[in-house]
């Protein structure tokens, strides 16, 4: 039996929960490989609070003493796992605690929808995923991370003959152009596009990384990299 040691020694007291949601994705793809996992926290500090306090400990199933009051707040959703079977409760949920203007709800709702469709119909995770989210509201803006431990983008299109000369990063350039869907995808293709197209509009970034590439894109600007896969091991 293979086993994983993960060390959290950190020495600030600022945390980044969009980190953390990835390395509980990550704990679970381990768990879903019947790879066994020791979890070690070297330091007891107002960051440990936070991790708790955003669902970290209780998800990867490590006791921490939680020595403060958890009050209900419109500004974040914790990091909240996923499966096909509960993944609309969780669009549910993220309506209900950002309080926010219904057209955003409207659009965050659709957005919401397409990706977590994507997940259950292509992703064919054994481990599920997670999502994550904040609001910044002096700052008027809102950061919320998926992550699903799948197949990965590139495997919908596996044996489709009208992209066998195209490399990743133009195929997953390709997935936010209107109409642009796999072979085996039985929608329309215009999910990602009109996605894109929300956030753009509302002057943000829609960030897409699978496959050992990254997509970045914000106005009329899309930009697509390699990089380095967090599942590599």
């Amino acid at each position: 039996m293979v086993k994983k040691k993960i060390i959290l020694n950190y020495k600030c007291e600022f945390i980044n929960g969009e980190v953390f949601a990835l390395i509980n994705s990550y704990i679970n793809y381990l768990k879903s490989k019947n790879i066994e996992f020791e979890f070690e926290n070297s330091m007891e500090c107002e960051a440990s609070d936070y991790l708790a306090r955003i669902n970290f400990f209780k998800n990867i199933g490590v006791d921490y003493d939680e020595k403060f009051t958890k009050t209900n707040t419109s500004n974040l959703i914790e990091i909240t796992e996923f499966t096909s079977s509960n993944m609309y409760d969780v669009t549910t949920k993220v309506k209900q605690n950002l309080k926010l203007d219904n057209r955003i709800l409207t659009c965050i709702d659709y957005c919401l929808g397409e990706i977590l469709g994507n997940v259950d119909m292509h992703s064919n995770s054994k481990a599920g995923g997670v999502i994550f989210a904040r609001t910044f509201k002096k700052k008027k803006y809102i950061k919320l991370i998926i992550i699903d431990n799948g197949d990965g983008f590139l495997k919908s299109f596996e044996n489709d003959s009208r992209v066998k000369d195209l490399s990743k990063e133009e195929i997953l350039e390709r997935s936010l152009q209107e109409g642009f869907k796999s072979a085996k995808s039985e929608g329309r293709g215009y999910g990602l596009f009109h996605v894109k197209e929300f956030i753009s509009k509302s002057d943000g970034i829609f960030y897409i990384n699978t496959c050992g590439a990254v997509l970045f894109s914000k106005g009329v600007e899309v930009v697509v990299k390699q990089c380095n896969h967090y599942r590599s091991f």
